[in-house]
């Protein structure tokens, strides 16, 4: 059997930024088969939420979505499809 190597740890995005958890704790990513720890993810909480929602309300109030034809936001969706 390989051995399983460890990833660099992974972060969230948020506001286009790779960011920790506002509390900095993480939490183990373990593979399934062998229990061995894969990476550590950030143990996003209600603060990180918030700050990933107040980032989304700010780039569809700035940003070109919502003055976006409905046709050009339709092909859009069609492509990310």
């Amino acid at each position: 059997m390989a051995a399983t190597t460890q990833r660099a740890p992974e972060r969230m995005r948020i506001a286009g930024e790779l960011v920790e958890a506002a509390s900095g704790e993480t939490l183990e990513i373990l593979n399934p088969a062998t229990a061995e720890v894969l990476t550590t993810t950030p143990a996003g909480a209600s603060e990180d939420v918030d700050r990933a929602v107040r980032a989304a309300r700010r780039a569809f109030e700035d940003g070109p979505w919502p003055r976006m034809e409905r046709s050009q936001r339709a092909k859009l969706l069609h492509r990310f499809a």
